[in-house]
């Protein structure tokens, strides 16, 4: 399992992203490739609950301001 530091190198570089199925057969488990290494990681966001949600979720006016 990598630590936050490895993940956020993966998702702040060049990327590839791809959704697998979870044990439920749902297509959830997002999986974000580096291009460069060909590390990824798998994100399983059937276990988010809300309160995990709502701090992950931006505004789309939020991420208007920092495209600016």
């Amino acid at each position: 399992m990598k630590n936050l530091n490895e993940v956020m190198r993966i998702l702040g570089g060049s990327k590839r992203f791809d959704f697998e199925y979870n044990e439920n057969g749902y297509s959830c488990i997002l999986v974000v490739s580096s291009y460069h290494s060909g590390e990824e990681v798998r994100l399983d966001l059937s276990k988010l609950d809300n309160e995990m949600l709502e701090a992950l979720q931006v505004e789309d006016n939020d991420n208007e301001e920092m495209e600016d």
